[in-house]
């Protein structure tokens, strides 16, 4: 199932990106992966991914504000928000 997926990474910590990273290129079709939010909405924009994977901690934009431009384009592509524990006050 995971074989035929595109998926976009965004994970702000470059060691977590590089071993996530490793584990998802060889469950999926097609990977894109980027360590801030400017490079993660490009490849959002040329891409157009299944699935999108993202932290909220990240350089530009913070992930939150990065998931209100995508859904601001009308897109409904399903979304994983990834964040750190101390991260979850964001939520409450």
């Amino acid at each position: 199932m995971l074989d035929t997926l595109t998926l976009l990474y965004i994970e702000g910590d470059v060691e977590i990106l590089e071993e996530i990273d490793f584990f998802l290129r060889k469950q999926v079709k097609t990977l894109y992966t980027a360590s801030d939010s400017v490079e993660g909405y490009r490849l959002f924009k040329d891409y157009r991914p299944d699935l999108i994977i993202v932290d909220l901690d990240l350089q530009g934009l913070s992930g939150l504000d990065l998931l209100e431009k995508i859904r601001e384009e009308g897109d409904d592509i399903p979304i994983i928000v990834s964040a750190d524990l101390n991260e979850s006050d964001m939520f409450l």
